[in-house]
C-alpha cells in the first residue's frame, strides 16, 4: 500500500515479470473499494496509469494466475 500523501495528477506502476508468467495488476482506492486501473493480460511488462484527484492512499494489488518467479515494480507519484 502507498501510504504517503499524493498530489493530484498522474499515478503509474509498472510491473516486470520473468517470461511465461502471468500477473493481474491493479490501482484500489483502498478507502472506497473502487478499482481505479488494472491491467490483466500476460506478458513480461504491464503498466497502470491512473489519474488521482484527493486520494491520500493507494493499494497495488498483484495475483499471480500463471508460471512462477520474483517480480518488481516500478511506482511514478504525482
Amino acid at each position: 500500500m502507498i501510504a504517503a500523501p499524493l498530489l493530484d495528477g498522474t499515478f503509474q506502476v509498472t510491473l516486470n515479470s520473468p517470461r511465461n508468467t502471468r500477473f493481474t495488476l491493479r490501482v484500489v482506492d483502498p478507502s472506497s473499494g473502487k478499482v481505479l486501473g488494472a491491467a490483466t493480460f500476460g506478458g513480461r511488462v504491464q503498466t497502470v496509469e491512473t489519474t488521482v484527484c484527493g486520494q491520500r492512499t493507494l493499494q497495488v494489488q498483484v495475483k499471480r494466475v500463471r508460471g512462477s518467479g520474483a517480480f518488481s515494480l516500478a511506482v511514478s507519484r504525482p
